[in-house]
């Protein structure tokens, strides 16, 4: 886990050394500043956003970018910056939320050169941004049979899909279930090492962010699931020191670590074969989201589900509380119902 996670962070550190050689000077301070505060991915992100910004700024004809410069920017440049993202970006038009995401990460590199002294304000925060209304597609407790039958048995896969499915079906299905029995995030199911798991105490050891390490707890049928897949697994192997739990089982890259973007492609591609709601919609994350929705409906208790999801606030858990109310109002006359039928 601590080598998937340390050969990520490089992969990041290099990919923003190479993005810093386009940007001007001071923001190579910016990113010394702030590595030690947010993760090497969030950084990443920060500085190809960063990177569109001053894109930005020399189509507008500016060659020397400096500190001064930015210090007589002001409220109107940004509006102007966002209304270039809104309706010049030719290559995809960008969301109200993805705006916000180029500010904050321009008022973050403001925010880090006000604390050194360098810059006195931060234009960015007069700025007036839509609030944006977080949202999650669920994928109810009978869509989920939907959703794993067809990851277990393959019914709904096409021809050109079923060629393939007796040599991942039995992986794909323990990651599905994973997935739906921990509610764990996509970024710590590709990090967990054979090491991590402990089949005795149906635990896992993951690595969340700001690099904590969590265990987290799986039920019977997801043991039941992993103990075959562990017998499966020595087939996909080209290098017995692999410790990734979870691998690629077919082509070039055979025998190592699955990635985010496998682990998305399998998920959307379940939910569309199942025919279940939003299926579209559905990624890695959204199976996170059915967890706590499941959670909540069984306990009743948002604490436990805000520890699970290693939520730090619960105001970030209340989220799904939406979802539950949805499943009760449109289950609201399943009693009554039930009891006609009895009749």
């Amino acid at each position: 886990m601590a080598t998937y996670k340390h050969e990520h962070n490089i992969k990041c550190q290099q990919s923003i050394a190479n993005i810093l050689q386009l940007l001007p000077s001071f923001c190579k301070l910016y990113v010394n500043g702030r590595e030690g505060a947010i993760s090497a991915q969030t950084l990443y992100i920060y500085v190809s956003r960063l990177s569109v910004f001053f894109r930005y700024i020399k189509s507008l004809g500016i060659k020397d970018i400096s500190l001064k410069y930015l210090a007589c920017l002001n409220i109107h440049n940004f509006e102007d910056f966002a209304h270039w993202l809104r309706y010049n970006n030719i290559e995809k038009q960008l969301s109200e939320k993805s705006i916000n995401n180029y500010l904050t990460a321009i008022s973050s590199l403001y925010d880090y050169f006000i604390r050194t002294g360098d810059l006195d304000i931060n234009p960015v925060r007069l700025i007036e941004r839509k609030s944006i209304t977080r949202t999650r597609n669920v994928i109810y407790i009978d869509d989920t049979d939907k959703f794993l039958g067809v990851s277990k048995s393959g019914i709904g896969l096409s021809d050109t899909q079923l060629r393939y499915f007796n040599k991942i079906s039995i992986r794909d299905y323990a990651i599905c279930m994973v997935l739906l029995r921990t509610g764990i995030r996509v970024s710590e199911l590709i990090g967990i090492n054979l090491s991590d798991l402990d089949l005795d105490e149906c635990s896992i050891n993951v690595l969340r962010k700001r690099d904590k390490s969590d265990i987290v707890y799986f039920d019977d049928e997801t043991k039941e699931a992993l103990l075959k897949y562990l017998d499966e697994r020595e087939l996909y192997l080209t290098n017995k020191k692999e410790q990734a739990l979870f691998l690629v089982s077919i082509g070039k890259y055979k025998g190592t670590r699955l990635s985010v973007r496998s682990i998305e492609r399998l998920i959307k591609k379940y939910a569309i074969s199942s025919g279940i709601k939003n299926a579209s919609k559905i990624t890695p994350h959204r199976l996170r989201a059915t967890f706590a929705h499941d959670m909540l409906n069984a306990t009743g208790d948002i604490r436990l589900v805000q520890e699970a999801l290693d939520h730090e606030s619960a105001d970030t858990t209340a989220i799904y509380l939406n979802t539950r109310a949805e499943h009760l109002k449109n289950n609201r006359n399943i009693i009554s119902e039930h009891k006609k039928e009895q009749a």
